[in-house]
């Protein structure tokens, strides 16, 4: 972990690392932190007990999924910083994610971020995000990577070595990946994925934009460049200027909707109920001839007479 994530951070004051994992980029020895992440350090162990690293950390709360972050942290002050390291690439709704840090934060804290450069790791197949697909996720509140994230990443992920160097320009087939994203769709199961490709300058583009949207309220400082990863700080300025509005929903076309189902349910059954009494009445003409055949002689059966 290069220090450059600790940059104009007062470690001294109350601070966030969010997901750290087993690898936290501070020390609680030294710094006045609290961890949290979306599971328990139980579930995170169970979760993780393939991995190499057996020192996960105790997490102090749970940011739990489906509740603001604001509404999970224990004494609900607010922080001077947050930290995180490698999380918002996974995040299906960036804007939602990092707005609710900043509510935690303290007008002039700092959010500090360790991200994956595209043009370095796994990612460098896949077009650089765009801030139209960060506002879609937005105000689909995604809770999971939609469809276009999961299907863009698992078709064209590279696999790579410990060093970067490419051993297959493409880690899982078009069919798989497609497969993989049919059933997150069909079963609403949650599969991991960077929903995110950002080189420095796309991602500072892309806050200055949401800036003079008025989505975001924030300074960016610098671009840090290390071996595989940048590092940036957004420091609050303020509360934004517009919020996510309520989505619409047109009642009366959603009742109109249910009608014309209910309506086609119902031609539907009375089809398949006259379909049912023609079957019956055909059934007793057939058994009517059937009984007279069997009264009249084998051979006026055979002649039909």
């Amino acid at each position: 972990m290069e220090k450059w994530i600790f940059d104009n951070l007062q470690k001294d004051k109350p601070g966030l690392e969010i997901s750290p994992l087993f690898r936290p980029a501070t020390d609680k020895k030294i710094h006045n932190v609290h961890y949290t992440d979306y599971t328990t350090t139980e579930d995170n162990i169970s979760k993780h007990a393939h991995y190499e690293h057996p020192e996960i950390v105790d997490i102090d709360f749970v940011w739990t999924p489906g509740k603001k972050l604001k509404d999970c942290t224990p004494t609900r002050d607010n922080y001077d910083w947050a930290i995180a390291s490698h999380v918002l690439e996974h995040v299906p709704d960036p804007v939602g994610w990092m707005l609710e840090v900043f509510e935690v934060l303290k007008t002039g804290g700092i959010l500090s971020l360790a991200l994956p450069d595209r043009n370095k790791c796994f990612d460098r197949n896949r077009n650089l995000t765009e801030v139209s697909e960060w506002i879609h996720a937005w105000l689909s509140e995604d809770k999971r990577p939609n469809a276009r994230q999961l299907y863009d990443f698992l078709s064209n992920v590279t696999t790579e070595d410990g060093s970067g160097k490419i051993l297959a320009q493409n880690h899982y087939t078009k069919d798989e990946a497609l497969n993989f994203t049919f059933n997150s769709h069909s079963t609403g199961q949650y599969f991991d994925a960077h929903c995110s490709v950002f080189t420095g300058e796309s991602f500072t583009i892309m806050i200055n934009e949401l800036n003079q949207l008025g989505i975001m309220n924030v300074t960016v400082s610098d671009v840090k460049e290390g071996a595989d990863e940048f590092y940036i700080q957004l420091t609050k300025t303020g509360e934004p200027i517009i919020n996510r509005p309520e989505a619409y929903l047109n009642n009366s076309l959603v009742i109109s909707n249910l009608k014309n189902d209910l309506r086609n349910n119902i031609e539907n059954l009375d089809h398949h109920k006259r379909a049912y009494r023609e079957a019956i009445t055909v059934q007793e003409g057939l058994k009517a001839e059937i009984s007279k055949l069997k009264n009249r002689s084998l051979i006026r059966r055979i002649l039909n007479r």
